[in-house]
């Protein structure tokens, strides 16, 4: 959190802006980039279901009517304060440590594929010389 947002406050502030800022229904999502391993905010809005792919939802916030409407009338903002009383951060710690886990490993694996790769395109490369002689 600090590395990204440069403090928790920071974090929670926009975290919490994006949550009330989310036209219509929809939600708050903290995800992690997989090229960058940056966590970000993302809104999803109005059933939409622009979620990027391959980014994990690490935390997310429901800010549906429904999801607040008997306790908090269409009071957004007092809903979203009290999110912060209830999140379980060991679970979203968990979450982003598998994902920077799960990164790390598809990285390895990744370089171990273009090796195999390059190691090919040059036995090719050089079959191929060979034949132009």
């Amino acid at each position: 959190m600090n590395k990204d947002f440069g403090s928790f406050e920071r974090f929670k502030q926009e975290f919490s802006q994006a949550a009330n800022s989310t036209e219509g229904s929809g939600w708050a999502i903290l995800t992690l980039c997989p090229v960058t391993d940056r966590l970000f905010i993302m809104q999803v809005e109005k059933h939409n279901i622009n979620v990027i792919p391959n980014f994990k939802v690490l935390m997310v916030l429901d800010v549906w009517e429904h999801a607040y409407y008997l306790d908090y009338k269409n009071v957004r903002p007092s809903y979203v304060e009290a999110f912060w009383n209830i999140v379980n951060w060991e679970e979203v710690n968990r979450r982003i440590e598998i994902e920077i886990l799960a990164n790390s490993v598809n990285l390895v694996d990744n370089r171990r594929v273009l090796d195999m790769k390059l190691e090919e395109f040059k036995v090719n490369f050089d079959a191929w010389l060979e034949s132009m002689k």
